[in-house]
């Protein structure tokens, strides 16, 4: 009964995140002198299937969509994470996501691999 319980309850929030999520983060200011602190707009595109995550992640930022794919996606629970790898002028940048999927918000944070703590986010169901 208890095997049975704990399927379905990571059957019911791998199934809960599936879809479209929204978010908005924002970006601290650089060291240039005149940076200021800027918004960009992530649509995360999920899909489940058992205890793997997949997808993509589109940011927003200036005047092109960059869109990488998901690799590494796992969800336990409530639970989720994932790796995007980025390319960049100085080499692909290598981001962690973790989360939980809280109703229709996603809450959780982003960053470097090599960092302790990341830019936190909350993400909206579309």
């Amino acid at each position: 009964m208890v095997a049975l319980v704990s399927a379905f309850a990571l059957t019911a929030g791998a199934a809960a995140i599936d879809g479209k999520w929204v978010a908005e983060m924002k970006i601290p200011a650089g060291k240039k002198a005149g940076a200021s602190e800027q918004t960009i707009t992530t649509v995360l595109d999920l899909k489940s299937s058992g205890s793997t995550l997949t997808g993509s992640v589109t940011t927003k930022a200036g005047r092109r969509d960059r869109e990488v794919q998901i690799q590494d996606g796992k969800i336990e629970g409530n639970s989720f994470s994932f790796v995007t790898v980025m390319p960049g002028k100085k080499g692909d940048q290598k981001l962690v996501w973790k989360g939980t999927v809280e109703g229709d918000t996603l809450k959780g944070t982003r960053g470097r691999e090599d960092q302790k703590r990341g830019l936190p986010f909350t993400a909206k169901k579309q």
